[in-house]
């Protein structure tokens, strides 16, 4: 299959990959172990990785520090911050995500 033909597959594990962090192990053990690795599934698995630690670093810092107001803000930007990337899976496209994905895709370098 050449990189550029996105499957269904493809762009449902992907997605998977924002789904919280069990999401996003179930989709790396999927695309690992079916050879469905392409730039498409790799990208949007260091994108889902990146989003889903920022999330529990500032859930966690939050409520920590008993801040309920940003614990539920970091709730809804979360859950924005999803569907757009979902929508952009479902679309077959590589949006980084706001501010951080550009970050996200070159720490994240072990996803190859």
């Amino acid at each position: 299959m050449a990189d550029n033909e996105i499957t269904s597959e493809q762009k449902t594990v992907s997605a998977a990959a924002y789904i919280l962090p069990i999401g996003w192990v179930v989709a790396y053990t999927i695309i690992s172990i079916f050879g469905l690795k392409t730039t498409f599934s790799r990208f949007h698995l260091k994108q889902g990785l990146g989003l889903n630690l920022m999330f529990m670093l500032f859930w966690l810092l939050f409520h920590l520090f008993h801040v309920w107001i940003l614990v539920q803000t970091t709730m809804v930007v979360y859950v924005l911050i999803l569907i757009y990337a979902i929508a952009g899976v479902q679309g077959g496209k590589r949006l980084y995500l706001p501010f951080v994905g550009k970050f996200f895709s070159s720490i994240f370098t072990f996803i190859a």
